[in-house]
């Protein structure tokens, strides 16, 4: 099994999932829904955005959970205010300035 293949990839991807389903959670709150209505919008159970939430849901359909992310308007840490940090490369001839 080559080198980049290994059971990190597991780890990264409960990590990643917990990290989403903290999310959803924390913008469904926001909007005052609950996880029977979440779930009846988008066709899914109670049950699984539960476990979205809880980060233990082994997979997802990317379109649901872009029906879920348009439901609760979520936006990953990532594209928030204080999300990555400024680009470090450049393109030859781009502005510093720009990113």
């Amino acid at each position: 099994m080559p080198y980049w293949q290994s059971e990190d990839f597991d780890e990264m991807a409960l990590k990643g999932m917990a990290e989403l389903g903290e999310c959803v959670r924390a913008a469904r709150l926001r909007r005052g829904i609950s996880q029977a209505e979440l779930g009846w919008r988008v066709g899914l159970s109670q049950a699984t955005i539960s476990r979205l939430e809880t980060g233990r849901l082994r997979g997802l359909k990317l379109r649901k959970l872009a029906a879920i992310a348009g439901v609760i308007r979520f936006a990953p840490r990532l594209f928030q205010a204080g999300g990555p940090p400024p680009p470090t490369r450049y393109l030859p001839g781009q502005p510093r300035e720009a990113a």
